[in-house]
């Protein structure tokens, strides 16, 4: 029945799950061959392997293919400080296997239908909100926060004991980022000052 469905209505908008419900049943009747070819086919990384370097592969599943170019891509999503972590041969090797295996993890959990659990929906849901709210507060509080060298210097001479009384030179970095810390928190109660005050919010501290 599925794979009447599928060669029906190649387009129709369920047409992913399905797919996911083919390998589902292929899986539990034992066919686990057949699942995992058409695994090898559902899954979201790499590119056809004819179409990557030879030399830029670093791993391949089934006839895809994981260029050096995704695994390069793929680290640079990452916070600074992260992807500072991964530049090394060694390292690249280890977040390449991370990367793949966390895909798999996923393939495997829509396979066994884990998109249809209330409990992870709900978490998904909760996700989606910070992730948004996140982008909102880069957009309207972090990309906002301007620091001229004649900042951090009145900053420093303000805050020099929190420094260790160090010459600025010498910490002009971490006072950049306090300074850079506080002026986001200003801008922070600000916005949400503003929304509390437009979206008429009471609260009632007897009641906490």
């Amino acid at each position: 029945a599925y794979y009447k469905l599928k060669d029906y209505y190649p387009d129709h908008p369920l047409a992913g799950q399905i797919e996911r419900d083919i390998i589902e049943q292929l899986d539990k009747t034992g066919k686990r061959g057949q699942a995992q070819r058409l695994l090898e086919k559902s899954v979201d990384l790499g590119q056809p392997a004819r179409e990557v370097e030879p030399t830029k592969i670093v791993a391949k599943i089934g006839d895809r293919a994981i260029s050096i170019d995704e695994i390069d891509e793929a680290i640079s999503q990452l916070p600074p400080e992260l992807a500072g972590q991964f530049t090394e041969k060694q390292t690249k090797i280890q977040f390449a296997r991370s990367y793949i295996g966390q895909q798999l993890m996923f393939e495997a959990a829509l396979r066994e239908g884990y998109d249809k659990r209330p409990d992870v929906n709900e978490r998904l849901e909760r996700a989606q909100r910070e992730v948004i709210a996140n982008q909102y507060f880069r957009d309207r509080v972090e990309n906002r926060v301007d620091i001229s060298s004649t900042d951090i210097e009145i900053y420093y001479e303000q805050h020099k004991s929190q420094f260790g009384r160090a010459p600025l030179d010498e910490v002009r970095g971490q006072v950049s980022e306090a300074l850079r810390f506080e002026k986001m928190g200003g801008l922070q109660n600000k916005l949400i000052e503003e929304l509390l005050e437009t979206q008429n919010v009471q609260f009632y501290p007897e009641n906490m």
